[in-house]
């Protein structure tokens, strides 16, 4: 998938995160748009523009148009330089939201990384990211509208960018059936690491319109724990790809501007659930909750705690009641190494951010015990953040400034609130009940002597049972949740 687009998909994911969830699509080896795309090879212009359209899927199977991207490509004296503008028409609880990305891409002869900047923006949100690759180190600078934060990373090796692979390959050889590559890939919204698994596994033969044959090949690439399956031609140039529930197909100008749009964008709350057969009755109150969880591989995901096991597949969650007193005075001043991890600021969670700072001040009263502290910020923030979804991907300063957004900002301005007065807090990712299915969900962890769930965007203290806790920590743990997109399946088996 072309690579603004991919970390776009990454971004929306969990810009919404809460409010939606996709049906997945398996992926074949030819899909109905694979004859736009094959057309659109004609124009063998090695300058010229490369045009996609952007589909989702839809629960009946059929695709409707959300987007297009337009790139070029150009080679440079060092390297190769990738230029890419990308829009994006999204409904939200009856709303239509754009976002919209421009991103300049450097890379040297080898097809490694040497330079991201990209600009992701909707509606009032606007997030910007430079990365600028020395060695195996990869130096960010992030930009919210709560200003620009730094931050260099250190890797294994310099990463590849994933869609030059084919064209590695190309230069290699060729593509062939068999044919596989590892390759390190880096993304830069979620300042994640990881090799990606490359291999081609078909070969496709198709008409052209002017009575040629078009060669092709189906390649795989796994990385986050997901497959996104792409269609490229012989000299590496991309037809098709699907990830997830989105599918870029290959398209004339034309015809990505203008074809194949719906008088209105899906709107995503309606794909949210991950149905269960038996319903979960008074769910706000269950204490205990027990589901089967299939789909998806869940063995190497941090399913077990305090609050829950994980066995055979069962995923049992129980609430203890919350002790009603702290077991010390903010802040933390205890001597375990471990709780203090959970107070340092971070990328995004800027607890040392002076406007924070204030705001935990003006909130938790002076001297109060970790519970009463751990209350009254998860009673300000429900009160304070007006409940609306946001397709970008926010600081908890940002939030604090503008007052509003899903579960995911509600957890990251906990985090940093928190941590700003001297609690131990960490934000949880995973799956809520909520009329009959489960949705895509964000809460909180912090520690009053005991860890104990939160939810500043339900108000809830302590978190009911259906909160099933997939992922601990930030956006870079938060990736692990989208191999359940669409794939997941939930049986209620108890809750009480």
């Amino acid at each position: 998938m072309r690579k603004p687009v991919r970390w776009m998909v990454l971004a929306v994911w969990l810009g919404l995160l809460g409010f939606f969830t996709y049906r997945q699509t398996t992926a074949a080896a030819e899909t109905p748009g694979l004859a736009t795309a094959v057309a659109a090879t004609e124009d063998n212009d090695e300058n010229a523009q490369e045009w996609f359209g952007i589909y989702i899927a839809m629960p009946n199977g059929e695709k409707t148009k959300i987007g297009y991207t337009v790139s070029k490509r150009t080679e440079t004296s060092v390297g190769f330089q990738t230029d890419e503008s990308t829009y994006m028409r999204l409904g939200k609880l009856g709303e239509e939201q754009v976002i919209r990305t421009e991103s300049k891409i450097l890379t040297g002869p080898d097809h490694k990384l040497q330079y991201i900047d990209l600009v992701t923006s909707s509606d009032k949100m606007k997030f910007k990211i430079i990365a600028t690759v020395r060695g195996s180190d990869i130096n960010l600078e992030i930009e919210t509208a709560a200003g620009v934060q730094k931050q260099t990373l250190h890797l294994p090796e310099p990463p590849m960018m994933q869609d030059d692979i084919a064209l590695l390959l190309v230069h290699e050889g060729g593509l062939h059936v068999g044919a596989t590559a590892d390759a390190p890939f880096f993304d830069p919204t979620t300042r994640r690491y990881e090799k990606a698994k490359v291999r081609v596994t078909q070969r496709l033969e198709r008409p052209t319109p002017s009575g040629g044959k078009l060669v092709a090949y189906r390649v795989e690439v796994e990385v986050f724990g997901m497959t996104s399956v792409a269609i490229v031609d012989e000299r590496g140039r991309m037809l098709e790809e699907t990830m997830a529930t989105f599918t870029l197909i290959r398209e004339p100008r034309q015809t990505a501007l203008t074809a194949n749009w719906s008088a209105k964008p899906p709107d995503l709350p309606e794909l949210a659930q991950v149905r269960v057969e038996k319903p979960i009755p008074n769910a706000r109150d269950a204490k205990l909750v027990k589901v089967r969880l299939t789909g998806v591989k869940f063995d190497d995901l941090p399913l077990a705690d305090d609050r829950q096991t994980f066995a055979d597949g069962v995923l049992t969650v129980q609430v203890k009641p919350a002790p009603s007193k702290g077991a010390f005075k903010i802040p933390y001043r205890g001597d375990d190494a471990a709780l203090w991890k959970f107070m340092k600021p971070e990328p995004l969670i800027e607890s040392d951010d002076p406007a924070i700072v204030e705001q935990a001040r003006k909130i938790v009263p002076e001297g109060a015990d970790a519970v009463t502290a751990a209350r009254a910020i998860n009673d300000w923030i429900y009160k304070n953040l007006e409940k609306k979804a946001v397709v970008s991907i926010t600081s908890a300063r940002e939030v604090l400034l503008l007052r509003r957004g899903a579960c995911n900002e509600h957890a990251s301005l906990f985090t940093a609130l928190a941590r700003a007065a001297g609690l131990p807090a960490q934000t949880y990712a995973g799956l809520v009940y909520a009329n009959g299915s489960f949705y895509y969900h964000a809460w909180n962890g912090v520690y009053v002597g005991e860890w104990v769930a939160v939810d500043s965007t339900l108000d809830q203290y302590p978190a009911d049972a259906t909160h099933l806790r997939i992922v601990n920590g930030g956006l870079d743990k938060q990736v692990d949740i989208l191999r359940m997109i669409g794939a997941v399946k939930i049986d209620a088996l108890e809750a009480k």
